[in-house]
């Protein structure tokens, strides 16, 4: 699930031409789908029952949504800067399910929405932000919260299950270098272990993982296997590492260069998308004197890496089948049906620009957009025609 956080996305560049540049409407694209019940572990862990599942919780008129899990087309829940949200009717209304006293949150908080009973939220100690924190867990779509006291205040939470968590916390950046602390946990979140550092000042620390770089993101697939990804300030180099045995030694993971990429730098802003088991996509953004996305695909688990094609822009990506996706490149959306090997734009009737902040599909009609532009006002829109036409979503 993707839970993963990452919060804010501000597009940088924009799309021109592209493989299949012809517009046309999704639905000559897409067939009329529904989600897959093998939905992956970090994408859509638990699919849930596409009826409106009873939310108790005051009424929150126009929230200021910072982050968006969508499960299905009814039911999803939200962070905005005031509570933990939930929505049973495709995010018209919205009900504040938030630990009970707590009110701040925003982007320093990290949630993991795994089904619409399961779901966790850490909120830093405000007195040692990066030391501690309580990790509030939920086993009934946010009616009550069980707090946990942690080792860690913020962090890439993760969970591809009830029971087995993943925590990537930073332990500081300078020089472009970025120490690392995993932790794990099988028991849904009680208990925690540190399993992993690659900061060479505490013990134990383990040289997989290099000190240099920035870890953007920490994707897992179970409760072994896992990625992170993020950026190293040196061309043609990728910095993309897994492992298998639960966090405790990383290695490196080789990606063939595309064409045209030479002397490019390459950040992976997020990553994996898994869309079972052995299917998943990985977006990567290629940064020179212009940007382009290059996309590759897996069909093995993740052991192995094919590239398939690059697209103009650098932007937001989302995945809802293994051959479905969508890709906002800051001007409009593209969609392929082909795992990324090919892109059709789509013309869209808003033209979100710069408020563009996120996007969360759950099938290849049915997709959200949030928004934050310079004024401070926060929308919701949804889509039912596979991004052409939008709606504010928010009654």
């Amino acid at each position: 699930m993707r839970s993963k956080m990452f919060l804010a996305l501000l597009i940088l560049a924009l799309a021109s031409a592209c493989s299949a540049s012809s517009q046309t409407t999704p639905a000559e694209i897409f067939p009329s789908i529904a989600p897959s019940p093998e939905s992956a572990p970090n994408r859509l862990a638990t699919v849930a029952p596409l009826a409106p599942a009873e939310i108790s919780g005051r009424l929150v008129e126009n929230p200021d949504i910072v982050a968006l899990h969508m499960l299905d087309e009814l039911n999803g829940w939200s962070l905005a800067v005031s509570a933990v949200l939930r929505t049973n009717d495709g995010g018209a209304t919205w009900r504040d399910v938030s630990p009970q006293g707590k009110t701040g949150f925003g982007y320093g908080v990290s949630t993991a929405f795994l089904s619409a009973a399961q779901a966790w939220v850490l909120l830093p100690d405000a007195v040692d932000p990066l030391g501690s924190g309580i990790l509030y867990r939920s086993e009934d779509g946010g009616g009550t919260w069980t707090p946990i006291q942690v080792p860690f205040g913020s962090a890439d939470l993760s969970f591809p299950d009830e029971q087995n968590g993943w925590a990537m916390v930073g332990l500081g950046v300078g020089a472009g270098n970025m120490g690392v602390a995993i932790y794990r946990t099988t028991d849904g979140g009680a208990t925690w272990e540190q399993v992993y550092t690659n900061d060479p000042t505490l013990p134990n620390a383990a040289e997989g993982l290099p000190l240099a770089g920035l870890k953007n993101d920490l994707t897992p697939l179970d409760a072994r296997t896992a990625w992170i990804s993020g950026v190293i300030y040196a061309p043609e180099t990728f910095y993309f590492f897994k492992t298998s045995d639960g966090g405790h030694s990383w290695v490196e993971q080789p990606l063939p260069l595309p064409p045209g990429t030479q002397s490019a730098e390459i950040s992976i802003d997020a990553g994996p998308i898994f869309l079972s088991a052995q299917d998943g996509v990985l977006p990567v953004r290629f940064s020179g004197e212009t940007s382009k996305t290059a996309f590759y695909v897996t069909r093995d688990g993740g052991q192995s890496w094919q590239f398939q094609a690059s697209m103009p822009g650098a932007g937001a990506v989302d995945f809802v089948s293994p051959s479905e996706g969508v890709f906002w490149t800051g001007e409009q959306f593209f969609v392929t049906s082909d795992g990324g090997a090919s892109w059709t734009s789509v013309r869209s009737d808003v033209l979100f620009g710069e408020a563009f902040a996120g996007m969360d599909f759950v099938d290849a009609r049915s997709g959200w957009v949030w928004t934050y532009d310079l004024s401070g006002h926060y929308g919701l829109y949804k889509t039912s025609d596979g991004g052409q036409t939008w709606q504010p979503s928010m009654k």
